[in-house]
């Protein structure tokens, strides 16, 4: 059995290794490294700080007792050196004999040695292996988060521009361990994607756009607007400044226009949604056209409820939909109306006051004083 074993020292250490870089623990970075590697278990020692991945243990004896007797090797590891590589990591456990990183004759707290070599450790004869200089930085407090930032965020988009993603200006734009971005995608300058985020190919995300915990298809556009938490399939255009987020879905050939925000809803194939609307709890079905300034109300104050609208329904400018809503295929709901009731396939909907003007009033209201 292969394992790793990260340890923490102290309380000091502790608060160290939860220092944010971005939108990760520093620790995290450091377990995303190894989690790529042959290893079965690994083990984080002296700490009650949860991390995904990892089997707590209050001190490295307990580890021992454990592992010791089970034939295969184990990593030693500090969280605090978030520049080593899988690939560093790997040809330490790829080695015959018991090893440690080093840097200009220093030695680097990551070791490799047998289980049954750990209970001896201060016996053990170790070789060097060598590690670039520009790997090894130590976290050491607060003033490192910026060069270390800098030194991740550099790794992170050389990767990416390796594997084909085009980002037009490295040095302003934020990219998370967790985003798997496909090739030809372009990316502006000042956009942050991070959580765990998957995009396809062939997309453009534009300047000052922010993803977060996004599954984006191909071929879209993305103006200038935040995604969060949401999927957007293919061939889909939204913004400039929309919002998209908790849990919707925009699906193939959809339009979302300027200054949108959409929560809890679903944009069906080829509908389009123009600006300065706001849809919640939605459900919009195929070929569906909805005018600006559309508006649901989706809570009554209490609890929250959903507009449904059927395929090829047509919502005009300025529409108020009161949920709970269903709306048939084919509808036509007249603009500026406020609708609260169900409306059949195939009605129109009109529900307004009618105008009246009043001769005069124009010129008496602006010679008032």
């Amino acid at each position: 059995m292969n394992c790793a074993i990260v340890f923490i020292k102290n309380q000091k250490e502790l608060d160290l290794a939860k220092s944010r870089i971005f939108d990760k623990h520093l620790i995290d970075y450091s377990i995303k490294e190894i989690s790529h590697l042959d290893l079965d278990k690994i083990y984080l020692v002296g700490s009650d700080f949860e991390v995904k991945g990892t089997i707590s243990r209050d001190s490295i004896n307990e580890v021992i007792e454990e592992v010791e007797n089970i034939e295969g090797k184990c990593l030693l590891m500090s969280p605090f050196y978030p520049l080593i590589d899988k690939k560093d990591y790997k040809e330490l456990l790829e080695k015959e004999a018991s090893t440690v990183l080093t840097c200009e004759n220093e030695i680097v707290p990551v070791f490799t040695l047998k289980n049954d070599e750990l209970s001896d450790f201060e016996a053990v004869q170790f070789e060097g292996v060598e590690l670039s200089p520009e790997k090894n930085r130590r976290f050491t407090g607060i003033k490192d988060i910026y060069g270390l930032s800098c030194s991740i965020k550099e790794k992170i988009n050389n990767h990416l521009l390796e594997n084909g993603v085009i980002i037009l200006d490295p040095t302003s734009t934020i990219i998370g361990i967790d985003v798997v971005i496909d090739k030809k995608t372009v990316i502006e300058s000042n956009t942050e994607i991070t959580g765990k985020c998957l995009i396809g190919k062939n997309n453009k995300i534009t300047k000052g756009s922010t993803l977060r915990d996004v599954i984006l298809g191909d071929n879209n556009v993305i103006v200038e607007s935040r995604i969060e938490n949401s999927i957007v399939h293919n061939n889909v255009n939204i913004g400039p400044n929309a919002i998209i987020e908790d849990d919707s879905e925009i699906f193939d050939e959809a339009k979302v226009g300027s200054y949108v925000k959409l929560s809890k809803t679903k944009i069906g194939q080829k509908s389009s949604v123009d600006h300065m609307s706001y849809l919640g709890d939605c459900e919009i079905m195929e070929n569906v056209k909805i005018g600006s300034g559309v508006l649901t109300v989706n809570t009554d104050g209490l609890s929250r409820h959903s507009t449904i609208i059927k395929a090829n329904a047509t919502v005009g400018c300025n529409v108020t939909l009161i949920a709970p809503l269903l709306v048939g295929e084919y509808a036509l709901l007249a603009a500026g109306s406020t609708i609260d009731s169900d409306v059949r396939d195939g009605d129109m909907a009109i529900s307004r006051l009618y105008q009246q003007n009043k001769k005069g009033y124009g010129y008496k209201y602006f010679k008032e004083d």
